[in-house]
């Protein structure tokens, strides 16, 4: 029986095109922030979702709503970076920058007991379909351990194509295989 690298249980709070820039933590900040719902808000909108990894790709399925037949696929190599993070406001702190931002959950300032913003698994991913533009993706997670392990996994299955490809591309390996 096949099995994801890991399942998630978590809420979709959908993708944005990252406009000001792409590269890395900093790539994140201004689509998650059209994403997620930085004001006091009661209730988080979003679609409860299974998130899985799996060594070929990331697969989101429904749970509820009228997509609730529907899935997503994401091929592993569309991948571009993916981080677990959360929300923090900063401002009193000499940090570059500042203010609001999402701060990877190993920084000191994501930690805040009783923080009232979850772990979010941030992954953007290029489109394979029509503009083939890098789109962030949003999941709220349950908890961090959540989110690391969704990083976690990523992190295996992308590595893993890579030594696949690489290893298609060096002949000595093949010979030394067939003998």
């Amino acid at each position: 029986m096949v099995l994801p690298l890991c399942r998630c249980r978590v809420l979709y709070i959908g993708s944005a095109v990252p406009t000001i820039t792409k590269d890395g933590l900093q790539g994140i900040q201004q689509p998650l922030k059209e994403r997620y719902p930085i004001e006091d808000t009661p209730e988080t909108r979003g679609i409860d979702s299974w998130l899985s990894v799996w060594s070929n790709g990331i697969l989101l399925e429904y749970i509820e709503g009228d997509k609730k037949s529907e899935t997503n696929f994401w091929p592993i190599n569309t991948l571009h970076y993916c981080a677990a993070v959360r929300f923090v406001n900063i401002s009193g702190y000499a940090i570059e920058g500042g203010g609001e931002r999402f701060l990877p959950l190993d920084s000191p300032f994501a930690n805040i007991p009783d923080s009232p913003h979850p772990p979010i698994f941030a992954a953007m991913m290029r489109r394979t379909t029509g503009v083939k533009v890098l789109e962030c993706h949003g999941f709220i997670c349950t908890n961090s351990k959540a989110a690391n392990a969704l990083v976690r996994c990523c992190f295996h299955a992308y590595a893993d194509s890579i030594y696949l490809k690489m290893e298609d591309k060096i002949p000595g390996l093949k010979a030394i295989k067939a003998s």
